[in-house]
């Protein structure tokens, strides 16, 4: 049955999936040549809105019993979400430009990878 919530579910789901492929492209450009996508399009608004479009996806996640028999918990969920906040920091890291303070660069890096293993929490809470 579609009632509001799974509405917004899936349109958050919906937003989450175009900011997030947004996002990716962005950043492959702006590996490809530095400067290419900053110099038009500042990338932490389309961060804040896969981030916003992220808690929206929690926020209205309709949850599934443990004891329904159609819930499967998904295999090596949890390694690959580890190795993923692993790869963002990496990339935050590697990214940031060579100029930026050491200090700055690893701040950026520490707060993305709890940023990105605090997920774990939310996908548990639903799991």
């Amino acid at each position: 049955m579609m009632n509001p919530r799974t509405i917004v579910h899936q349109m958050a789901v919906d937003a989450w999936g175009a900011g997030a492929a947004a996002l990716t492209l962005c950043l492959v450009l702006e590996a490809v040549e530095r400067g290419f996508v900053s110099r038009q399009f500042n990338l932490l608004w389309l961060l804040l809105f896969v981030l916003a479009a992220s808690v929206a996806v929690m926020a209205t996640h309709p949850g599934v019993s443990a004891m329904d028999p159609s819930h499967r918990r998904p295999k090596n969920a949890d390694a690959l979400l580890r190795f993923a906040a692993l790869l963002a920091a990496a990339a935050v890291w590697f990214l940031l430009p060579r100029e930026l303070s050491v200090v700055w660069r690893a701040a950026a890096s520490g707060i993305t990878l709890l940023a990105a293993l605090s997920v774990r929490a939310a996908f548990e809470k639903n799991e």
